[in-house]
């Protein structure tokens, strides 16, 4: 009990009230937008490069000191996809014939490269082989053309010089 006593102190320290406090988070491969976690604030999370964002981008912090929440996670970027910039967006597909050979996280679209049975051309875009031609790894080559007297008989978009064979009047290993 808190009584005002005759010198005019009271009888013990007045009461004080502190704000509800959520412990501080935080995630890998991002970051908070702010490190105060007390009743009623909300913290944001963005992504790195390279990472997109899976859970709520917004957790607020309750009555109780937990969050309104689970915090999210920062997750790589899937196999041909990437990223080019922090935030909670979403990943870009690599374009049409291209991939990152594997690569989970990129952050540009230089890491799509041309897949195979595709040559890269003078406007930067992976196109199939055509007729005739073939391409057995994965990058930014061109494609090869099929040996002499040899065709891929109308097929374009060809993996390997084994889908060349022999035209017609022409005999040879395959």
């Amino acid at each position: 009990l808190l009584q005002c006593m005759s010198n005019g102190f009271y009888s013990s320290d007045l009461p004080s009230c502190e704000p509800v406090e959520c412990p501080l988070v935080e995630i890998e491969h991002g970051f908070p937008s702010t490190y105060s976690a007390v009743f009623m604030n909300s913290i944001n999370f963005t992504c790195h490069e390279g990472y997109y964002l899976e859970g709520e981008s917004g957790i607020q912090c309750s009555k109780y000191g937990v969050y309104s929440d689970p915090v999210p996670t920062c997750v790589p970027c899937d196999v041909d996809s990437y990223k080019t910039t922090n935030g909670t967006g979403n990943c870009d597909p690599c374009p049409s014939g291209s991939t990152t050979n594997g690569a989970f996280g990129s952050q540009t679209p230089e890491a799509c490269v041309c897949e195979s049975g595709f040559g890269m051309t003078e406007d930067g875009e992976c196109e199939p082989c055509a007729f005739d031609s073939y391409k057995s790894s994965v990058g930014n080559d061109v494609c090869s053309d099929c040996p002499k007297y040899s065709t891929t008989f109308g097929y374009n978009g060809s993996t390997s010089v084994t889908d060349c064979w022999c035209g017609l009047g022409y005999f040879g290993p395959h």
